[in-house]
């Protein structure tokens, strides 16, 4: 990981909406492969939330370029449930966890307590369990034979290995040929005419339906519960959620290490919520709170709340689209250039 974040990057962390496949404004598109004076290096994938990205930012802190990230935090993260946790294990990284454990610039107090909500989040792989509590056995409570510590090391190279390999196969993932890079000028990025070209790629692949909508997700997965899903969330809320604690335990981190976090508080879906039903205050309400946790912390918000209702800020019901990612791409060249 260290030879990718050099000091002309930027991390992007984030969950599923970083598989987007937007080919006007998605950062990699815009910003990577030598048309700009920085790249875009982006981190996650479904059910990486704040908590994995908390160990993340721990493990890799003393390499993250200008010690500046941003986190792209969404609304569906913060249910009552919150993450599940055979969806937190299926992306539980014991190498990061390691080198998180091993970060003396995070607090042992901090450590521990993060050390706890993983091994209560892994509830579901027993196997897995088992291994965190050794991990903190050696890293927290200093209890380790020089046996049981030649296991670990060995047992670590062999997890470093298989990291390198997923490592690859993300970068791997997210290259672009040269026919697909947007060519232009960092040093005068016209973001307007990206906002056009956005909306001129939207209207025609979001066609075949009112909520401007990606046409092949309107089909397969709305259409034919459109009426079912009428006035079927009058009880839903974001406002209580253990995912509240994990993403104060993400700042913390960063407080701790000297990272300063540039975090992306995405909208929902206004029209689509409201045909759902769920209560405009409550949104509200979730966004205020986002921007109070913030506060808290002294770190900066790129907040779309406002964009609730803008056509074609998302490409589905809750990720990110065309006219999005522009939005987004704007706010990541400003902190990138420190005027946020």
């Amino acid at each position: 990981m260290a030879y990718l974040l050099k000091k002309d990057a930027i991390a992007v962390l984030g969950s599923s909406e970083l598989g987007s496949s937007d080919t006007v404004a998605y950062p990699p598109y815009l910003f990577d492969g030598g048309n700009s004076n920085f790249n875009t290096i982006l981190i996650g994938g479904s059910h990486n939330q704040s908590l994995f990205h908390a160990i993340l930012a721990g493990a890799y802190s003393d390499i993250i370029p200008n010690k500046k990230l941003v986190f792209i935090i969404s609304p569906q993260w913060f249910t009552k449930e919150g993450n599940p946790p055979e969806a937190f294990a299926s992306r539980c990284s014991e190498p990061l966890f390691i080198d998180f454990m091993k970060n003396t610039e995070i607090p042992l107090e901090l450590r521990r307590i993060v050390a706890d909500k993983v091994f209560e989040s892994l509830s579901t792989d027993k196997k897995e369990q088992n291994r965190v509590s050794e991990i903190n056995s050696i890293y927290l409570d200093k209890d380790a034979t020089l046996f049981k510590f030649f296991l670990e090391k060995v047992y670590q190279n062999f997890l470093i290995f298989k990291q390198n390999y997923l490592l690859a196969r993300l970068i791997k993932e997210q290259s672009i040929s040269n026919s697909e890079k947007s060519m232009v000028d960092v040093n005068f990025i016209n973001f307007n005419k990206l906002y056009e070209k956005a909306i001129s790629v939207a209207k025609k692949e979001s066609d075949n339906n009112d909520f401007c909508i990606n046409n092949s997700y309107y089909s397969t997965y709305v259409e034919r519960e459109l009426k079912n899903k009428k006035n079927s969330a009058l009880q839903n809320s974001y406002l209580e959620s253990p995912e509240y604690d994990d993403f104060e335990l993400f700042l913390k981190v960063c407080c701790c290490c000297g990272i300063s976090p540039l975090i992306i508080s995405v909208p929902v879906h206004g029209m689509w919520y409201d045909w759902c039903g769920f209560p405009k205050q409550g949104r509200k309400q979730y966004y205020e709170k986002i921007r109070n946790i913030c506060g808290k912390y002294d770190v900066s918000v790129a907040d779309f709340s406002d964009k609730e209702y803008e056509p074609y800020f998302l490409k589905d019901i809750m990720h990110i689209g065309w006219k999005g990612w522009v939005y987004l791409d704007e706010a990541i060249y400003t902190f990138y250039k420190g005027q946020r």
